[in-house]
């Protein structure tokens, strides 16, 4: 096997504080069409996330996103020169972390910056050589209030097809009394908070969210 993960280092450097390019743009507008299939991706049944007559009723005076559909305007994944040319790589997303300081509503024009933040070579995945490769979004509404951030970093590390797999591993089987419990689970949850808002003042650090929540805001 060549190992080009030197090249790629070189390369991705040069490309370190410039807009990461390779990463394509999402959804420009956070239209009511949009947000009901984010929201169906994730299996978020939240009113106010889906039924614009319930967020017009809170605080929000509208329908709001979710705020994890920031990934939905564009994703903190660069993999910085990968794409330019074959250097025999493959990309893991490692790691990633969101913020949020404003609520995204219906109609919303949605502006972004991805910025390749780093390209240095990372810890060793099995016994393979690895880049480390982080990029930092930023997010708008059409005001230019910020929305929020996201910093992503992707592991770059040698691989062909017919090599020595990172992870050997069967497929998981579930057992009957498995899927029994997962979907006892699902008719447990409890139901969506909807008008109800929770404000800083009514939650403590450490608090856990009930089980089968998908976002909050």
């Amino acid at each position: 096997m060549v190992d080009r993960l030197d090249q790629f280092l070189q390369d991705s450097q040069k490309l370190v504080g410039l807009e990461a390019m390779d990463v394509p743009q999402g959804a420009e507008v956070a239209d009511w069409l949009t947000i009901r299939r984010f929201c169906a991706a994730l299996g978020d049944t939240n009113p106010l996330y889906k039924d614009p007559t319930s967020g017009v009723s809170t605080k929000y005076n509208s329908m709001i996103a979710p705020p994890t559909f920031v990934s939905a305007i564009r994703t903190p994944t660069s993999r910085a020169a990968y794409i330019n040319k074959d250097y025999g790589l493959i990309n893991l997303l490692t790691h990633s972390t969101m913020e949020w300081v404003d609520i995204i509503r219906v109609g919303d024009r949605l502006k972004n910056q991805l910025e390749l933040v780093s390209a240095n070579l990372g810890s060793f995945i099995d016994d393979r050589r690895c880049a480390k490769i982080t990029s930092q979004a930023t997010y708008w509404n059409s005001y230019g209030g910020l929305i929020g951030t996201a910093s992503g970093t992707s592991s770059m590390l040698p691989f062909r097809p017919g090599e020595k797999m990172i992870l050997e591993r069967d497929i998981y089987q579930y057992s009957d009394e498995e899927i029994a419990t997962i979907a006892e689970a699902l008719e447990s949850e409890s139901p969506p908070r909807g008008k109800l808002l929770r404000y800083w003042d009514e939650v403590n650090i450490g608090d856990k969210l009930p089980a089968g929540t998908t976002s909050i805001f």
